[in-house]
């Protein structure tokens, strides 16, 4: 009762998500735990997302390459590196983010059970083109069950080549791109599940997620991003 309930109040601050999911493979009510919260960031309405073939080349150019380094923060002013991320033979997982975006909330919610399936045996990050207010703010609407990473000026989102949000890259613990996802589908999630596992050296445990698209998907498109230098 308290999920319904809580569905219906987020369907009046989510302005135009809520209506578009019934064209859409995602429901970003699945992520959102503040509805307030997120509707400060005004989130664009809800379209459905298909993966082109261009965005399918695009990211399997960078499998099996080095990961390229990021000298980022999380939102806890912490540094992180694909470095540090991956130490302790842990393969890493990178989720990201478009701030405005309503398939992203929708998206975290399947992130989110990555963490719960393997624990600290992976790492799991989200990058997000915010400041920190709006990471914050974010991170606040959301509660994300793995750090988030603060890219205002979308160094690491265009290093990965990251068209667009619910973008995805696994990176194994030796350093090395294993598979770019530009969007995802339950066969993704499960094929993610298995190769963390693999690389973790651990047992791999099913994915199973009645609500996760059947249909490949993406997120919205990363808009021009702002000069460093600008303000």
């Amino acid at each position: 009762m308290r999920r319904i309930l809580f569905y219906i109040a987020a369907a009046g601050l989510l302005s135009g998500c809520t209506q578009a999911t019934r064209e859409s493979e995602l429901n970003p009510n699945l992520g959102v735990e503040n509805p307030a919260a997120i509707s400060a960031l005004q989130m664009r309405d809800q379209k459905n997302h298909p993966v082109t073939e261009q965005i399918w080349t695009d990211a399997k150019s960078l499998g099996a390459v080095k990961a390229p380094e990021f000298g980022l923060k999380d939102t806890d002013g912490v540094a992180v590196s694909v470095k540090s991320l991956t130490s302790g033979n842990r393969p890493l997982l990178i989720f990201f983010i478009e701030r405005q975006c309503p398939c992203c909330l929708g998206a975290k919610y399947f992130v989110d059970k990555f963490v719960d399936l393997y624990g600290d045996k992976i790492s799991v990050v989200g990058i997000i083109n915010a400041n920190h207010e709006q990471a914050l703010l974010w991170k606040k609407g959301t509660k994300p069950r793995f750090r988030i990473i603060e890219d205002p000026y979308q160094k690491a989102i265009q290093l990965y080549k990251a068209e667009r949000g619910v973008y995805t890259a696994l990176i194994k613990p030796d350093g090395t791109i294993y598979k770019a996802y530009p969007g995802y589908d339950i066969k993704m999630l499960q094929e993610i599940s298995s190769k963390l596992a693999e690389f973790a050296n651990v047992p791999a445990k099913e994915y199973v997620s009645p609500a996760a698209p059947k249909v490949t998907t993406s997120g919205c498109t990363f808009p021009e991003p702002e000069k460093e230098n600008s303000k």
